[in-house]
C-alpha cells in the first residue's frame, strides 16, 4: 500500500525497509547534498515549529558499510557480497560487475560499472548488499559502535 505526502509517495516494501519515492525538479547531486549532508539538512528537514538543530548521517548498516562510491573516479560503485555472490553476479552480468582485485575481490568485494547499470540492476545489488549486512550484524549480536 502506499501513502501519498505532499509529491511523495511512501510504500513499505518489507518489515525492514521504508522506500519514499519524489521527483525533484534540480540536478541529481544537488538533490543528494540535500539528503545527504547535514549543513543542507539542518536548513530544511522537519517543520517551520520543530527545526532540526543538530544531524549526523550516516548509511552504514549498524555500523558497517555495505556499498561505497570510493571508486567512483574510475567509474565504478563498490558492493560488499559473499563471495558465492560475487560469482552469480559477474557469471551473469560480466559487462556489469568484476571483483575487486587482491584479498577484498576474494571475500566477496565486487565493482559495479555505474555506466552499464541499470537502475533496476542497482537497486538489486545494492538491496542484495544491504541484505547480507542486515543479516551478518544480526548474527554478530550488537553492530559496531558508530566511528566519530
Amino acid at each position: 500500500m502506499a501513502t501519498r505526502h505532499g509529491s511523495a509517495t511512501v510504500t513499505l516494501p518489507s518489515d525492514t525497509e521504508i522506500l519514499i519515492t519524489r521527483s525533484f525538479d534540480a540536478p541529481a547531486a544537488l538533490v543528494w547534498d540535500a539528503l545527504t549532508q547535514p549543513r543542507h539538512l539542518l536548513r530544511w528537514w522537519g517543520p517551520d515549529y520543530c527545526p532540526l538543530v543538530s544531524c549526523d548521517v550516516d548509511f552504514r548498516v549498524g555500523g558497517h558499510i555495505f556499498a561505497t562510491l570510493a571508486s567512483v573516479k574510475e567509474g565504478y560503485g563498490n558492493l560488499m557480497l559473499t563471495p558465492e555472490q560475487q560469482t552469480q553476479f559477474v557469471d551473469e552480468m560480466p559487462d556489469v560487475f568484476l571483483p575487486i582485485a587482491g584479498g577484498w575481490g576474494r571475500m566477496g568485494a565486487t565493482h559495479i560499472r555505474l555506466a552499464r547499470a541499470s537502475e533496476d540492476v542497482l537497486t538489486g545489488a545494492l538491496r542484495t548488499a544491504w541484505k547480507l549486512r542486515v543479516e551478518k550484524n544480526g548474527k554478530a549480536g550488537k553492530p559496531r559502535k558508530k566511528r566519530p
